[in-house]
């Protein structure tokens, strides 16, 4: 599992996934998950999706900010080997005042998806 928060500004998060592209372990099953600041469109997610992952909670819905979500820019991705059985947004009263993201959970297993 590699955990990752990519800057907020456009360069540092080129140079935040080149450092993480030359660590990234090639050994499966491997997720990466955190705060990538940017919405699923983006030059950062096509990075990271282009690696063969997969988004895990692509339906999950939004993650920020988590007073009012309107935007996914928290990431789950998996690599080969695990499938999704569950995806969500953790919106609950104690999440929306503990970080200024709400949580994602995703239920993983071992095994191709189907």
């Amino acid at each position: 599992m590699v955990v990752v928060h990519l800057g907020l500004d456009a360069g540092e998060r080129e140079r935040h996934l080149r450092l993480l592209l030359d660590r990234l372990p090639r050994t499966e099953p491997l997720v990466v998950l955190g705060d990538v600041n940017e919405v699923p469109d983006q030059p950062s997610w096509r990075t990271l999706l282009a690696q063969g992952l997969t988004d895990a909670a692509a339906h999950a819905g939004p993650t920020f900010p988590a007073s009012a979500p309107a935007q996914r820019i928290d990431a789950v991705l998996v690599g080969y080997g695990l499938r999704v059985t569950a995806a969500r947004v953790l919106d609950v009263p104690a999440a929306r005042v503990a970080s200024d993201h709400l949580p994602v959970v995703v239920d993983l297993a071992a095994g191709e998806e189907r």
